[in-house]
């Protein structure tokens, strides 16, 4: 441990590939403490340039935390702990749910069975905090869009698209793909003091 620094030892684990089956390059590994809502976690993690996320709790996690993903109730449960977390949530303004459209700047080809990530723009103002990007239906633009959360610092943001049909798909300049929805203030997880044994 060197303050909050992470200090990384040589991963010797499997060989990691990302979803387009690319090998990762790996920096390597620490172990970090996570909180989430009020309880501490204790995580091993695995570090690499090549994704665009700042985490992922993987299986391994929810395994091991005994997890239960409750989709009907939208609620991640961690029965040990007696903590359940929602997916999301979404708060109200005077006008309903803050909830702005994610368009494509330029036309666009998804060659079939790939995914790939794009820019796309926020088609309306934004306020400061995190945001939760929801995917339409697959069966308006053909494509599929992952969930993610962001916290946009300019008009932009990006988003991986998925094309699962057996053809490529050509989406239009313009065209809405996706949507964002301000979350809670409050932060459902904070990733604390760094450790290293």
């Amino acid at each position: 441990k060197r303050g909050n620094a992470l200090v990384l030892e040589q991963w010797s684990g499997k060989k990691l590939v990302g979803v387009n089956g690319a090998s990762l390059s790996i920096c390597g590994c620490g172990n970090i403490q996570i909180l989430l809502k009020g309880t501490l976690f204790m995580v091993t993690c695995i570090v690499t340039d090549d994704i665009t996320v700042e985490a992922i709790l993987g299986l391994d996690f929810l395994e091991a935390n005994n997890c239960v993903i409750d989709c009907g109730q939208k609620l991640l449960t961690f029965p040990s702990q007696k903590l359940s977390i929602p997916f999301f949530s979404k708060p109200t303004t005077e006008q309903g749910v803050a909830t702005v459209g994610l368009v494509l700047q330029e036309k666009t080809v998804v060659p079939a069975g790939s995914e790939m990530e794009v820019m796309i723009k926020i088609a309306g103002p934004v306020t400061n905090g995190t945001w939760f990007v929801g995917n339409k239906s697959a069966t308006c633009t053909g494509v599929m869009v992952a969930n993610a959360v962001v916290s946009p610092s300019s008009n932009v943001v990006p988003v991986r698209i998925l094309n699962p049909r057996d053809e490529m798909v050509v989406l239009k300049k313009g065209t809405q793909i996706a949507s964002m929805e301000l979350l809670e203030q409050d932060p459902v997880i904070n990733i604390s003091t760094v450790m290293n044994n």
